[in-house]
């Protein structure tokens, strides 16, 4: 559903333009001193032959929506350290935004300091069922759809991905504060 919306965006952006470079084009053809702007719409409906009208278009349909879709598409390569899951670590269930998330914390190797790892997509926090995110709406906003008990839980942030960052973030920082205070507290008994 989402790429109709993209297409038929595309489609009228190319009829559009299309008719635009039409109307460009019946204009050098006759020439523009010979045409008054009064009847440049009439121009435009009864002296273009309706092949040409219909032949500009169908070519311009699929340049525009290139265009569009490299427009509104990164290309761009990233070189990440994009994080595994851990061989060694603990497994927590965090409630956050509304639903159940496994975090694995741990390392990698045991060269590598401790991270939280969101494994698979949250759960939903009433049947624990492992939940797909989707987009709703004309804002095309992200909900988890649980599909055993077909409720939704409305995203707060704009990716989904983003949301799995935030809660490893939540997880990390927790265990650091939790750290601090048995550093502290076992400095005081000494």
């Amino acid at each position: 559903m989402g790429n109709r919306t993209g297409t038929l965006k595309d489609v009228a952006i190319g009829i559009v333009v299309g008719l635009v470079v039409n109307g460009i084009w019946v204009l050098l053809s006759l020439g523009l001193n010979s045409i008054g702007s009064s009847f440049l719409l009439g121009l435009l409906l009864t002296q273009t032959p309706a092949w040409v009208s219909l032949l500009t278009i169908l070519m311009l349909i699929p340049i525009v929506a290139m265009y569009m879709r490299a427009k509104y598409t990164s290309h761009q390569i990233v070189i990440a350290n994009i994080p595994h899951r851990p061989f060694s670590f603990k497994t927590f269930i965090m409630n956050h935004f509304g639903v159940k998330w496994k975090v694995l914390y741990g390392t990698y190797l045991d060269l590598n300091e401790p991270y939280a790892f969101v494994d698979g997509d949250p759960l939903c926090p009433d049947c624990d069922y492992e939940m797909k995110a989707e987009q709703k709406g004309l804002l095309k906003k992200y909900y988890w759809k649980c599909e055993r008990c077909g409720k939704s839980y409305k995203c707060p942030v704009k990716n989904p991905y983003d949301a799995t960052k935030i809660v490893e973030r939540l997880l990390e920082s927790e265990i650091r504060r939790q750290t601090e205070r048995s550093n502290i507290h076992q400095s005081n008994l000494q």
